[in-house]
């Protein structure tokens, strides 16, 4: 190879080190960090039950809320009676509409009826980050 090509090899190189090293440092002093590895691996912020369940045990406890963390349209489509519409999109505006002014111990039921339950575990990450520790994730 030419020393020219090496040269430009080296220096592209250079670059995307610096880059990298500056979104990590970047995201490091956001308030709200970006997480380098997802989190849903882990279930220690939420427990689960199944959708039958809650439906014979919490429906009837008026102390619960129950969102549904798909986006609007899939939400109008289909969706539990019950269910509040909690778009993981718009959490920040939802949050201040339905749980700004309400304790961190009620009980908080999360349902999307998706394969991934990618929304589902989005949502129940962002309300563990408020501080909520009561979070349930139906399936």
């Amino acid at each position: 190879m030419s020393r020219k090509f090496l040269h430009l090899l080296l220096e592209i190189i250079l670059i995307i080190i610096v880059v990298i090293v500056s979104a990590l440092i970047t995201n490091e002093l956001r308030a709200d960090k970006i997480p380098l590895v997802p989190y849903y691996g882990t279930d220690f912020f939420y427990h689960t039950m199944s959708l039958n369940d809650f439906l014979r045990k919490e429906k009837k406890n008026l102390q619960v809320f129950m969102f549904d963390a798909r986006p609007h349209a899939l939400y109008k489509k289909d969706h539990v009676t019950a269910a509040k519409n909690f778009p993981v999109s718009e959490f920040d505006f939802f949050y201040h509409l339905y749980l700004a002014n309400i304790s961190q111990d009620i009980p908080i039921f999360i349902y999307g009826r998706t394969l991934s339950n990618a929304y589902d575990l989005e949502l129940a990450y962002r309300f563990y980050r408020k501080g909520y520790k009561n979070i349930t994730v139906l399936f």
